[in-house]
């Protein structure tokens, strides 16, 4: 992951999103198994809701307390280290990219909602140390991770939409395309 902190996955320019922080951490880190996160059910037996959870809860501090978990270590960190700091800068995998050895492929999507920031860091980063140009980009229309799967292959675009208007198959008005 390039710099957390600053725009990938738990930290958008330094806002904590604290319902991601705590359920990929409770889930990756609470056990050697998989593990559902749970925000338990309401009054007539349905699943709460999550935003009516992490509400009630507060803080993130206050959520991690009230989880009946140990401390897990990357709740650590993120409780031990609020503000940006040297642990957040020292973890930013753009400050330790200096050479391009292997060809390397950065890919991103447009509507990563995790991190729309990261690929293109990771290619700049990159590219003053490409002197042989085995350093390449690719972005596209893909929520984060879709690009890996079948779901990067089965969206629907409006094809009259700014994204291909100036595609040589948008010559019907308001004709889609699968791709």
């Amino acid at each position: 992951m390039i710099d957390v902190w600053m725009g990938d996955d738990f930290f958008h320019n330094g806002a904590f999103r604290q319902t991601y922080g705590y359920d990929y951490v409770i889930g990756l880190e609470s056990s050697k198994e998989s593990t559902e996160v749970s925000y338990g059910n309401d009054k007539d037996g349905k699943p709460r809701d999550g935003y009516d959870y992490f509400l009630e809860r507060g803080s993130f501090a206050e959520d991690v307390k009230k989880s009946g978990s140990k401390v897990l270590p990357t709740w650590k960190v993120f409780l031990e280290h609020p503000a940006y700091d040297d642990v957040w800068s020292s973890r930013g995998v753009e400050h330790h990219l200096d050479s391009v050895t292997v060809p390397t492929l950065s890919v991103g999507g447009y509507y990563d909602q995790e991190d729309m920031w990261g690929p293109q860091e990771e290619y700049a980063s990159l590219e003053p140390h490409d002197a042989n140009h085995q350093n390449f980009l690719v972005l596209g229309p893909w929520c984060h991770g879709c690009w890996a799967g079948t779901r990067a292959t089965s969206a629907t675009f409006n094809m009259a939409s700014p994204l291909a208007r100036n595609s040589a198959n948008a010559s019907k008005k308001n004709s889609s395309r699968t791709i």
